[in-house]
């Protein structure tokens, strides 16, 4: 590298490089970089040793980087004088090239010392096994046990036994805080790990995922693998147990301490194997569980502990005793999910301060339900397929959590749950966080009125077809929370039937947040379908409710339309039903044609006497056989008005001839045509005929057409007296 590239760095303080040599080396231009504080290192390198390091000698942290070393000096670390974080991962030169390596951090104290995935052959322990890397002894990490570390990772790494002196030091006891062994294939006794629970300031152990065999040392040599034998699990004696609990416990009977006289069997035991003593912080307030044992087991921990991470790494392990923690005060996580664990039928004290459970992956078909009493303070619960007893859930669950008023989070997927108990939750109102996954609920299988914090329903791959009314007005109030609701609901079998169409609607308009915008449908004949939320819904409205609104729409329709007929009907024959309604309820009858003294009344213009005087008298006469009145001829006395009044009431019909001179010229026209309309009566409705010329129809008076039935407004064209005309006549003046 050009010398005046790294003089223009002078201030740099982190660098990352990748190698392409064979040979790992820095030359003397990096010893200028004096602020130099953070080196990471990838690339093809198989080659560091004792000068690599030495012209950056200045930094305080090293990573090295996917990297397969076939040459590893032990004294690679020399130069470092400064280093306070060591980081390795994907570097495969060996874990025991690696520890040996630490020799230069002897007496020094470090944050970080990280070890990742470094063993000499990747994804298989076997080779390891043949070639003694993996197996760690006392002899191989008193290296790493005079380096006062607060953070040490040995993870992925293909370790496969850790012998009980492989971590015995005074110096990690007060140093270390922080200890990551997971992802190794650990066999052998628990004792090596029994001490690392009583490390003064330890704060988090991680022995996730150890799947292992049982395995036993009997060499006094602890190189010496002469002596390694595997044991098979169905041939142990209590003796040869290393990978079961119940073979490192010490029962205690009330209120006597006595203890087993084997003491190499105590699960967790003080360094001089005392009785427990309290500790002197105590806890702000006691779990009390309503069973109060008689046997028990004590376990001491470090009272500064506060995580515990035991995934998958305890073997086929019974918790039918009862067992007591000392010192766990601090501890808020403790995970032994996936751990064989079976037969839950003690009681467990001394956890007041647990705030994350995980059970997960183990056998809880036989659990007590006063199990959880004593664990008041948890937030967090993890059940996931434990093989809960369903009719244990479905009468106890609400016995179960009674004492845990503080949860937040609860998991019990994949349980094949299909209820649970009427009052479940009803104490649980933190709960925010609520996983009923992979079970077998056919509706919301608890009252949403008992949570009112609820914020995550996953309620996913289970048997719901639908959800009810209640309860969907009741997502809709937590939707309201400023934090909103979501509701997880794939994998059901959601009913797409027409019945259900309330349902699918609700998915559309609400504010809960959903999970999917595509779910699995199933319809009457069970043929599945997707149902795409804001895409289908409106095919799907036209399909169940199109028929119902538009018979709906039609009827609506033919309603409308036959009140504007009956409108009009009555409107124009307001007098005849009038009548027909008097008759009906009172006996009320119409007058005949007998009733009357006069059979026509003729009402016309003096200037137009030809039609009214002889057309039309002559057919009403002589044809009809009505005699008729005009007042040319008929009246009697000098009072005109009279006569013409006395006549209207006494005639059967009233026929205005209705002419140009009688709307404009003649002066008794109006009182003749206002005399006949105040003389129809109910007792005669159709009492009033009017024949109109053409020209004339549009002028009629306003009192004439309010008062005369259309059909009897006749238009007569040039005044003819037509057959048509003969024939309306008759049918108007003949009763």
């Amino acid at each position: 590298m050009p010398g005046n590239v790294l003089g223009t760095l002078a201030h740099l303080e982190n660098l990352t490089v990748n190698t392409v040599g064979y040979r790992l080396c820095f030359a003397e231009e990096f010893a200028e970089l004096t602020h130099l504080q953070q080196l990471s290192i990838y690339g093809n390198a198989k080659h560091i040793n004792e000068k690599s390091f030495e012209n950056v000698q200045q930094i305080k942290s090293l990573y090295l980087n996917s990297m397969i070393l076939t040459n590893f000096s032990e004294i690679a670390f020399e130069p470092f004088k400064k280093l306070d974080v060591l980081y390795l991962h994907g570097v495969r030169t060996g874990v025991d090239n690696l520890l040996l390596a630490l020799k230069p951090f002897r007496g020094r104290n470090m944050t970080v010392i990280y070890l990742d995935s470094i063993s000499m052959f990747e994804h298989d322990s076997y080779p390891g096994f043949i070639k003694n890397d993996g197996v760690l002894t006392f002899s191989k990490t008193q290296y790493l046990l005079e380096v006062c570390v607060r953070e040490f990772t040995l993870s992925f790494s293909e370790i496969y036994v850790i012998q009980e002196n492989a971590f015995r030091s005074d110096i990690w006891e007060r140093c270390l805080v922080k200890l990551d062994l997971s992802a190794n294939p650990l066999l052998g006794t628990k004792a090596a790990f029994i001490r690392l629970l009583n490390f003064k300031n330890i704060e988090m152990i991680n022995m996730d995922n150890m799947m292992r065999r049982c395995f036993s040392t009997s060499g006094e040599n602890d190189d010496d693998l002469g002596g390694t034998e595997f044991i098979d699990d169905a041939a142990l004696t209590p003796t040869q147990l290393s990978c079961t609990v119940a073979s490192d416990i010490s029962y205690h009977s009330t209120p006597a301490y006595s203890t087993r006289a084997n003491k190499e069997d105590n699960f967790v035991s003080n360094t001089k194997r005392s009785a427990p003593t309290k500790s002197k912080k105590q806890p702000v307030d006691t779990c009390k569980s309503t069973y109060s044992p008689t046997k028990f087991v004590w376990v001491t921990v470090s009272n500064s502990l506060q995580r515990l991470q035991l995934h998958a790494s305890l073997s086929s392990t019974r918790v039918d005793i009862n067992v007591k923690f000392i010192g766990a005060q601090s501890l808020t996580y403790l995970d032994v999910g996936r751990g064989k664990l079976y037969k839950f039928r003690g009681i467990i004290t001394g956890l007041d301060a647990l705030q994350t459970l995980i059970l997960s992956e183990n056998d809880l078909s036989s659990l007590s339900e006063a199990f959880f009493d004593s664990f008041c303070h948890l937030e967090e619960l993890d059940l996931s397929d434990c093989s809960l007893g369903v009719d244990f859930i479905s009468r106890y669950s609400d016995r179960l959590l009674r004492n845990l008023l503080n949860l937040k989070r609860l998991d019990i997927s994949l349980n094949l749950l299909n209820s649970l108990a009427t009052d479940t939750f009803t104490v649980n109102r933190e709960l925010e966080m609520l996983n009923l996954a992979k079970n077998r609920f056919r509706t919301i299988p608890f009252s949403l009125q008992n949570t009112p914090n609820l914020k995550v329903l996953d309620i996913r791959k289970n048997s719901l077809s639908t959800i009810e009314l209640g309860d969907r007005e009741l997502l809709d109030i937590l939707a309201k929370q400023p934090d909103g609701f979501k509701l997880l609901l794939s994998g059901n079998e959601i009913s797409c039937d027409c019945d259900n169409f309330r349902f699918l609607h609700w998915l559309t308009t609400t504010h809960v947040q959903l999970d999917d915008i595509t779910i699995a449908c199933f319809d009457v004949n069970n043929n599945t379908t997707n149902f795409r939320l804001f895409v289908d819904v409106d095919r799907f409205f036209r399909k169940c409710l199109g028929g119902f609104f538009l018979t709906v729409a039609i009827s609506l329709f033919l309603l409308i339309v036959i009140g504007f007929l009956v409108f009009f009907f009555v409107l124009k024959h307001k007098l005849f039903i009038r009548s027909a309604i008097l008759k009906v309820f009172t006996g009320y009858k119409l007058k005949a044609q007998s009733d009357y003294r006069i059979g026509v009344f003729i009402g016309y213009s003096e200037h137009d006497y030809t039609f009214p005087c002889f057309n039309l008298r002559t057919f009403i006469e002589d044809e009809l056989g009505l005699n008729t009145y005009l007042y040319h001829r008929d009246m009697n006395g000098p009072d005109m008005a009279r006569s013409i009044v006395d006549a209207i009431n006494a005639s059967w019909r009233i026929i205005l001839v209705v002419t140009s001179s009688f709307l404009f010229q003649d002066e008794w026209s109006a009182f003749t045509y206002t005399s006949a309309i105040y003389s129809q009566t109910w007792e005669n409705p159709s009492r009033i005929v009017v024949l109109v010329d053409t020209s004339l129809q549009h002028l009629l008076p306003a009192e004439i057409l309010s008062a005369v039935n259309d059909d009897n407004i006749i238009v007569v064209p040039d005044w003819e007296l037509t057959s048509t005309l003969q024939q309306q006549l008759m049918s108007r003046l003949i009763q």
